[in-house]
C-alpha cells in the first residue's frame, strides 16, 4: 500500500478508495490492539485484588480527565501545522500506557489495583483527545455521502478483526491453567502485544489523506493565528447559539441524556458478569464472539437503514433498542441467558456507534467542527465522570436488578429524545 503519488493527489476518486482502504486498516488494527486487553480490563482488576469501588473508579475518572484536558488538547491540535502527526503522537501515548500496564504485577500488591485505575485514567488523556480529534478528522477524509459507507465499512472489518482475536484467545484460554498466577502473566505479554499491534494502527492512520476541495479545509485557513483570538472564538461558539449551530446543540443535549444511561450501566455489567454470575475469561470471550457476528451483519443493515431513513430516524431507533440492553443483563440469571441477550445488544450497540457519529457529524457546522465535536466530548465526559457513580449507587443503597433498571429507564429518556428530535426535524 504506497503513498499517493502526485498523479493520484489530483484524482477524487483514486484518493477516496484508498482513504477508504487505510481507514478500514486503521480500524482492524485498532479493534486487535484493543481486543487484546479491553475485554480482560474488569477481570484482571480482580485478579489483582480489586473491589467493585475499584471497577466504577476505572470507568468514571477517565471522564474527569477528559474535562479537563480534551479542549485544551484539540486547540493545540488545530493550531499545530501538522494535525494528523500530532494526532498519531496522541494514539501513540494512549497505547504506550497500555505496555506500561505490564509492569502493574511487579508492583507492591497492596498498591496493584489502585495503579492499575491510575493508569487507565492517564491513559484517557491522549486517548480522549485522540479519539475527538479522529472523529472531526472523519470528515475531513470523507465527503458527507461517503461517511456513512466509511465508518460502517471500518466497523464491520473491524468485527472480523475481533472475532478472530476472540476465537485465538478463546483457544488459547482452553489450554492454559485457569489460576491467577498463569492469567496474570497471560495479560501482561497480552498488553505488549497489543502495543506492537498499535504501531501498525499508527502507521495505517498516517496514510490517509485530507480532501482538498473539503469546505472545513478553506475553513481552518482562515483561523487567526493569534491564539488569544481562536480562545475567544471558541468561547463565542460555546456560548452562542444560532441558525448554524442550533440542530447541533439539540443533537448534543440529546445525545448527553442517552450516554448518561448507557454510561451508568457499564460498571453495572461487569460486576454483574463478574461477582454475580461468575463470568470467567472464557465466557468473556463466547460473549465477544456472540457480539462480534451479530455486529458484523448489523454495521450493513444499519448502513442501509442509514442511507434510506437518515441519520436522525435511525438514531432514536437504535438508542431505543439499546435501552433493552440493562433489563436484559438484570432478566438473564445465568451465563448461557445471558449470551443469548448478547444477540439483541450486538444487534443495537452496532447500530448505536454508527449512527451517533454520523450523526454528531452531519450537525456540526463545517465551520469549527473540530470545536464542536470537542464540546460534545467535553459533555460526554462529565456525564461520564458521574454516570457510573449514579449506577453504583443504586446499586449498594437498593440491587444489582433496581439500578439496571434505572439505567434502561435513563437510556429510554434519552431515546425518547431523540424521537422528539427527528418528529420536530421532520415537520421543517
Amino acid at each position: 500500500m504506497s503513498d499517493l503519488s502526485i498523479k493520484d493527489i489530483k484524482n477524487p476518486k483514486i484518493i477516496r478508495e484508498k482513504n477508504l482502504r487505510n481507514f478500514v486498516l486503521y480500524g482492524i488494527f485498532l479493534t486487535i490492539s484493543m481486543n487484546l486487553f479491553n475485554p480482560f480490563i474488569g477481570k484482571f482488576l480482580y485478579r489483582l485484588g480489586g473491589t467493585d469501588n475499584h471497577i466504577t473508579l476505572y470507568k468514571s475518572l477517565p471522564g474527569i480527565i477528559a474535562v479537563i484536558t480534551t479542549l485544551p488538547g484539540l486547540f493545540l491540535i488545530n493550531k499545530s501545522k501538522n494535525k494528523k502527526k500530532m494526532m498519531m503522537g496522541f494514539i501513540f501515548a494512549s497505547r504506550f500506557m497500555v505496555f506500561l500496564m505490564a509492569a502493574i504485577p511487579f508492583l507492591p500488591k497492596e498498591v496493584q489495583p489502585i495503579s492499575l485505575v491510575l493508569i487507565i485514567t492517564l491513559r484517557y488523556l491522549p486517548e480522549s483527545i485522540g479519539n475527538t480529534a479522529v472523529q472531526s478528522f472523519t470528515g475531513d477524509v470523507f465527503s458527507s455521502k461517503d461517511r456513512a459507507t466509511a465508518i460502517s465499512s471500518k466497523n464491520r472489518y473491524s468485527v472480523i478483526a475481533q472475532l478472530l482475536v476472540s476465537l485465538a484467545m478463546f483457544i488459547l484460554l482452553s489450554i492454559l491453567p485457569d489460576d491467577s498466577k498463569t492469567m496474570i502473566l497471560l495479560y501482561q505479554v497480552l498488553f505488549c502485544i497489543s502495543f506492537g499491534i498499535a504501531i501498525f494502527e499508527i502507521i495505517s492512520f498516517s496514510k490517509l489523506k485530507e480532501l482538498d476541495n473539503n469546505e472545513v479545509l478553506k475553513n481552518n485557513k482562515e483561523i487567526d493565528n493569534d491564539k488569544t483570538t481562536y480562545i475567544m472564538n471558541f468561547i463565542k461558539t460555546f456560548f452562542t447559539v444560532n441558525k448554524k449551530n442550533r440542530e447541533f446543540y439539540i443533537f448534543a443535549g440529546c445525545s448527553l441524556i442517552f450516554h448518561f444511561g448507557w454510561q451508568m450501566g457499564w460498571p453495572l455489567f461487569e460486576i454483574y458478569q463478574l461477582k454475580f454470575l461468575g463470568a470467567t475469561e472464557r465466557w468473556l470471550i463466547i460473549f465477544g464472539v456472540i457480539s462480534s457476528v451479530v455486529m458484523f451483519f448489523g454495521y450493513k443493515f444499519w448502513n442501509k437503514q442509514i442511507h434510506v431513513h437518515g441519520n436522525n430516524r435511525i438514531i432514536a431507533i437504535a438508542t431505543c433498542g439499546m435501552a433493552a440492553t440493562p433489563i436484559l443483563y438484570a432478566l438473564s440469571p445465568n451465563l448461557y441467558v445471558l449470551a443469548g441477550a448478547n444477540i439483541v445488544t450486538g444487534l443495537f450497540t452496532s447500530g448505536t456507534v454508527t449512527v451517533i457519529l454520523s450523526t454528531m457529524l452531519e450537525a456540526a457546522p463545517e465551520e469549527n467542527r473540530l470545536i464542536y465535536i470537542g464540546i460534545h466530548a467535553t459533555l460526554t465526559s462529565i456525564t461520564l465522570a458521574i454516570a457510573p457513580h449514579v449506577g453504583n449507587f443504586f446499586y449498594h443503597r437498593f440491587s444489582i436488578y433496581i439500578a439496571l433498571f434505572i439505567c434502561g429507564g435513563f437510556r429510554l429518556l434519552g431515546s425518547m429524545s431523540f424521537f422528539i428530535r427527528n418528529k420536530n426535524m421532520s415537520k421543517k
